[in-house]
């Protein structure tokens, strides 16, 4: 995937690749940990959440899984954050915040990349619309 194409604001100096592409797991599975599965609600969804690309639906199925919505973008110690995408109504992306303060997002069956927060914003996945948190599991 030539992501700059499909991403207006990312460049080369808001970004890198950091793996292969892969099929076995998307965005949403990417944010919060999974790496053997699609977390969509076409594929593994949590019950009994209701299925749908509204953002609504989204926010329950990450509450389900201990996140909870929460106003700030920066690194909290004892929490992991996930970014939630909206374009046209509908969920586009997750992207999970780094404890350095960039973001890691999967990108489709693509590469996984870091970026800055806004580096994604844009046609193809809109924008940030809600950050949740949760506390981390390990200390």
């Amino acid at each position: 995937m030539h992501l700059p194409s499909h991403f207006p604001n990312l460049t080369p100096e808001n970004h890198s690749e950091d793996s292969s592409p892969t099929k076995d797991y998307n965005c949403h599975a990417w944010a919060v940990g999974f790496t053997d599965r699609w977390f969509d609600h076409n594929n593994y969804w949590p019950d009994p959440v209701t299925r749908g690309e509204a953002l609504r639906n989204y926010q329950r199925a990450y509450e389900s899984i201990g996140f909870r919505v929460c106003g700030g973008w920066n690194v909290e110690e004892g929490f992991e954050k996930i970014a939630i995408y909206e374009n046209n109504r509908r969920v586009t992306h997750t992207a999970r915040l780094l404890n350095d303060g960039r973001w890691t997002s999967k990108m489709g069956k693509s590469e996984d990349i870091t970026h800055t927060r806004d580096a994604l914003d844009g046609p193809l996945y809109g924008r940030i619309v809600l950050i949740m948190r949760r506390k981390l599991l390990t200390p």
